[in-house]
């Protein structure tokens, strides 16, 4: 599962007159994402690492990764994953597999105003990689989400909700549904802090139940970077206890649109 989220710590707007600034959007590390899109023709790379604390004394490990691309001002195309997923220490399990690779369209519907939020939509189609798990038959995974975002009282809010469809081309397939709220702060020297509480209802063996409270600390030393780093507290021992992580996001070039060209990344 690509557990891939938002929260918009920058401290600026999005949308409206400076909506062809490069800030980037994370889509990670927590679940939910923002209803809001980057500039048309910016290419905005999420990329992380992330460790499971697992049952006995052991860690799964993966490395998320989301290339998005704005192609008009209402509509994104994503492409992502979890990478080489491995398991280290006492685990009741050993993992050595590339997960699936999700390709996706999010459409924006509605920009924030005083009164309402930001609204977008999105499907995804996650297709087998070449080396996927021996345990689990190869199949297509679907997933349908919806994204609303608000800032009220200096603080970042971005409500997500949605259902994944798990093997939607078996006769075995299940569905999982899964709601989810973040919420940040900008602070002081480019810093930011956040926190989400999330639930997954119970899809069988290949996406147990799962909820957690999940809590982080960025650093944007510019409007196009963010790093964070953080830890993903899980209600459901047996599914995992926690999770920590850590990653950046950046966008690197402005394809077409106005400034198009390298962003303002620093070196």
């Amino acid at each position: 599962m690509l557990a891939l989220a938002h929260f918009d710590l920058t401290g600026a707007e999005t949308r409206g007159a400076d909506a062809d600034a490069l800030r980037v959007l994370p889509c990670r590390p927590t679940i939910s994402c923002s209803a809001d899109l980057v500039p048309p023709g910016a290419l905005e790379i999420e990329v992380g690492l992330a460790s499971r604390v697992v049952e006995p004394r052991g860690f799964i490990h993966d490395q998320p990764l989301l290339l998005k691309l704005t192609l008009v001002e209402w509509l994104q195309a994503q492409v992502g994953g979890n990478g080489y997923v491995f398991t280290s220490g006492s685990v009741s399990r050993s993992l050595r597999y590339y997960d699936d690779v999700s390709f996706g369209l999010k459409t924006h519907i509605v920009d924030q105003t005083k009164a309402i939020p930001s609204i977008a939509f999105s499907a995804a189609l996650s297709v087998p990689s070449f080396n996927p798990p021996r345990d689990f038959p190869f199949a297509y995974d679907a997933s349908f989400w919806a994204y609303a975002t608000k800032d009220l009282c200096g603080v970042h809010f971005d409500l997500n909700g949605g259902v994944n469809v798990w093997q939607f081309d078996l006769p075995a397939r299940s569905v999982q549904g899964f709601g989810t709220l973040a919420a940040g702060v900008p602070l002081p020297f480019h810093l930011g802090v956040m926190v989400e509480t999330y639930g997954f209802t119970d899809a069988g063996r290949i996406a147990p139940k799962d909820a957690g409270l999940l809590m982080g600390l960025s650093y944007s030393p510019s409007p196009s970077v963010m790093f964070d780093v953080g830890e993903d507290v899980s209600v459901f021992p047996s599914t995992r206890r926690l999770t920590l992580f850590l990653g950046v996001t950046f966008i690197p070039v402005r394809l077409w649109g106005n400034g198009a060209g390298a962003a303002n990344v620093p070196r």
